[in-house]
């Protein structure tokens, strides 16, 4: 079979994966085991090596943005100047106010149907308005009822 163009090659590529789908992962899934030492060894060193590069953290953070919610680092700190550091529901500067010591930045609010970025929220926040998304029209009943 001839190809002509990168579009060709690239419609090629993804016919002969759909056809060879399980025998393709099933070679990367061998391939994985028998090497695994050697890809935690290599893992390793290129961690050791890299853990003190200055914009490592932020790459990584701004390619799991995109990835999650479509924005980037810049989108995300520009929202957090724009709700001058603090969480767009009860004002905290806090991103860690339920006292979860490990969370460093404010979580992104988003619709989990459209996926359209609402704001930064606190942890606290974040966590109540799950909830009140998911119990919205029994609580309001409840709330009506009692």
């Amino acid at each position: 079979m001839s190809r002509k163009n990168k579009e060709d090659d690239a419609k090629y590529a993804k016919e002969y994966y759909k056809k060879h789908r399980d025998e393709i992962l099933s070679r990367c899934k061998k391939y994985q085991y028998v090497h695994r030492e050697e890809r935690r060894e290599y893992t390793k060193k290129w961690y050791q090596k890299n853990k003190d590069n200055p914009g490592r953290k932020d790459r990584m953070r701004d390619y799991w943005l995109k990835r999650q919610f479509g924005i980037s680092l810049e989108e995300y700190n520009s929202m957090l100047c724009e709700q001058k550091g603090r969480c767009a529901i009860c004002k905290t500067t806090d991103p860690n106010c339920s006292g979860n010591a490990k969370l460093k930045n404010f979580h992104i609010d988003h619709d989990h149907i459209t996926g359209k970025v609402r704001g930064l929220l606190c942890n606290k926040c974040n966590l109540n308005l799950g909830w009140y998304e998911q119990w919205k029209t029994q609580a309001e009943s409840y709330l009506k009822n009692n």
